[in-house]
């Protein structure tokens, strides 16, 4: 295609000794904050339906893949026309419904053969495990997605589990960092003098409602030991629980097929509307 050609020469131009400095100065690192930053406004552009900004938010995309493929050609690495070639081999061994004797009825079927292939192919490699083929540098929630589709029933209860456990330790902790110093004086502090006490109670009962309590419900004036771990404590409690419900809520929607990314960000449009 001569307008791809086109592209190549152009991208070659920037990237040449006389070029423009800035193209020339970059590497695969120093552009990947900018590559999201494209897949974004793409995705923006597709939640618009509007044709003119995608157009434009693809071109951006593919400049992209053209700069990093020329970058790999000069390190002798591999050329666009190679990224090209690998692709085309991958689609028609995905879909041997289409370019072979397999057959499909439906889009269930075709992705039952796509991730058959797809395995047949991550075997030959010798790789297995739950996170492989799952980039690591997905969103957290689209990586969550990934693997409540993928992960087996025992895997996920036995996280559930861990992860209970993790937040009962950090309600330990919590505990702990809440209470006051040791040795603090209670019965000094107003709230404790022994006139303050209910008239009509006994006195054993009252001790015993007491002790019932932590020391810091017990009389509001005591401290607890450590305020700083008391904040830290409570906001990795709140982290964790959070990470669970989370995974349970993109688990949900693996469930129900149900797009999370998608779903939020309609719902965020709902907002949007309101506040125009």
């Amino acid at each position: 295609m001569k307008s791809i050609d086109r592209l190549v020469e152009i991208i070659k131009r920037l990237r040449a000794p006389d070029g423009c400095p800035w193209d020339r100065e970059q590497t695969h690192a120093s552009i990947r904050g900018h590559l999201v930053e494209e897949c974004a406004e793409l995705l923006e552009a597709i939640d618009k339906r509007d044709d003119a900004s995608m157009r434009e938010e693809l071109g951006d995309v593919l400049m992209h893949i053209m700069l990093h493929a020329e970058m790999a050609d000069e390190q002798g690495a591999f050329k666009f026309d190679d990224v090209a070639r690998e692709l085309g081999d991958k689609l028609i061994r995905r879909h041997p419904h289409v370019f072979g004797d397999k057959s499909a009825a439906d889009s269930s079927d075709v992705l039952k053969i796509w991730q058959d292939v797809k395995k047949s192919e991550k075997k030959a490699r010798a790789v297995g495990g739950l996170f492989d083929g799952i980039a690591p540098q997905l969103s957290a929630m689209r990586f969550a997605l990934e693997i409540a589709k993928k992960a087996d029933a025992q895997t996920l209860e036995n996280a559930r589990a861990n992860a209970l456990r993790d937040e009962a330790e950090l309600e330990a902790e919590l505990k702990r960092a809440s209470e006051p110093p040791a040795g603090t004086p209670a019965e000094s502090a107003p709230g404790n003098a022994p006139g303050n006490a209910p008239k009509n109670a006994a006195k054993g009962d009252s001790k015993a409602a007491q002790e019932t309590l932590p020391k810091a419900a017990q009389n509001p004036l005591l401290k607890p030991a450590s305020p700083e771990a008391a904040s830290k404590a409570a906001k990795k409690l709140a982290a964790a629980r959070f990470g669970r419900l989370m995974f349970d809520l993109i688990l949900e929607a693996a469930k129900n097929k149900v797009e999370p990314e998608g779903a939020l960000r309609d719902y965020i449009g709902q907002i949007r509307k309101i506040c125009r």
